[in-house]
């Protein structure tokens, strides 16, 4: 809606004449969360520094510091900081303390849970699957001391957006099928539409042909409303799937209008991903080997900077590939295993057995 952000920026001004207590810190902190859904991050960030001076306030403090970490944490995940954003991440789960007094004032869902839910994600991305795995699991195990909209839509959703990390397509989609009930009825148009996301994007890679289109429907919804983070985030897959079905054309379009969006804005916690597909799907069109190669290349040296190192293997895995089509198969080989030497756990995923597979076809 066009009041918004004027409504927003009313909330800012009124803030700045505003003691420092318990009310300026649910004020601020609704517009970190604001600014962090709209990709305005250098807002997003001012606001931050404002609110951790104001975490040394010896009353309140606590209420500026917890927000701050959790908020960081996310906006350094979305941006591709995945270190960091692990790192914050923790660092605000270890400060959780519901006996802080006046806390039931300030807060109508779990921060802890919250904060585990990103933190899952984080840990994909890094490599790190059985531990995300297990929160997943634990989740699972809390969802009936739960009855609150916000906590159950990151329990579940959380859930979801890791198995989707993860290409587990059919736990993705059996989480969403658990939770659109319950989000439908209580009525929330943002939780219900991104739910809806998650679970066409699930089912299309289930072979679902209508689902694509309804998951390209709810994402570009997702950007005109505002939820840019979130629509960001989750648009790879829909490249992936466009190459992944053949219609090479509609990929590359996709690609290249999510890409110009994110090096617009920053959310670069999957542009590698991006750069990765754009050079598949210019394969399949037909260019020359070494502009596929100069792509997956480019996906690799960014994942490796995000340390990302799911992201780093599969575009590894791609260009070992297409050397081994091009007469380098002990190039590509070399490469990947140095690459799968990073990888302590999650053996049993989708992404390391598909690496393994190439490997042994390298030889």
């Amino acid at each position: 809606h066009p009041k918004v952000k004027e409504t927003f920026n009313r909330a800012k001004n009124l803030a700045q004449n505003m003691d420092v207590n318990l009310k300026l810190a649910v004020v601020l902190m609704g517009l970190l969360a604001y600014y962090f859904n709209t990709e305005d991050y250098d807002t997003a960030e001012d606001l931050m520094k404002y609110m951790e001076e104001l975490g040394k306030d010896p009353v309140n403090g606590y209420f500026f510091k917890l927000p701050v970490l959790h908020v960081s944490g996310t906006s350094f995940v979305v941006q591709g900081d995945l270190k960091l954003g692990e790192e914050n991440l923790r660092k605000a789960i270890n400060l959780y303390d519901p006996t802080q007094k006046d806390f039931d004032k300030f807060l109508d869902f779990n921060f802890k849970v919250n904060a585990e839910a990103w933190l899952s994600v984080a840990l994909q991305m890094l490599g790190k699957m059985n531990e995300a795995r297990r929160i997943s699991e634990k989740h699972k195990l809390i969802l009936k001391d739960f009855t609150g909209s916000h906590n159950l839509y990151h329990l579940y959703t959380f859930q979801s957006l890791r198995a989707l990390m993860a290409r587990e397509w059919k736990e993705a989609a059996r989480v969403m099928e658990e939770y659109l009930p319950i989000v439908r009825k209580f009525g929330d148009p943002v939780f219900t539409l991104t739910a809806e996301v998650y679970y066409n994007i699930a089912l299309s890679f289930l072979g679902d042909q209508k689902a694509i289109e309804k998951a390209i429907q709810l994402i570009n919804t997702c950007f005109d409303i505002g939820f840019k983070a979130f629509a960001s985030t989750l648009s790879p897959f829909i490249g992936e799937k466009y190459f992944q079905i053949g219609d090479y054309d509609a990929a590359l379009n996709w690609i290249e209008k999510i890409l110009g969006h994110v090096n617009q804005t920053g959310s670069h916690t999957r542009t590698a991903e991006l750069y990765r597909l754009k050079g598949l799907v210019l394969g399949a069109l037909g260019k020359p080997g070494d502009i596929v190669e100069e792509h997956l290349i480019k996906a690799i040296k960014l994942a490796n900077k995000q340390s990302a190192r799911v992201f780093e293997l599969r575009a590894t895995v791609d260009l070992a590939r297409l050397w081994k089509k091009h007469g380098k198969a002990e190039k590509g080989y070399e490469m990947l295993k140095e690459t799968l030497k990073g990888f302590k756990e999650g053996h049993d995923s989708a992404d390391l057995l598909e690496a393994r597979e190439v490997l042994e076809s390298c030889k």
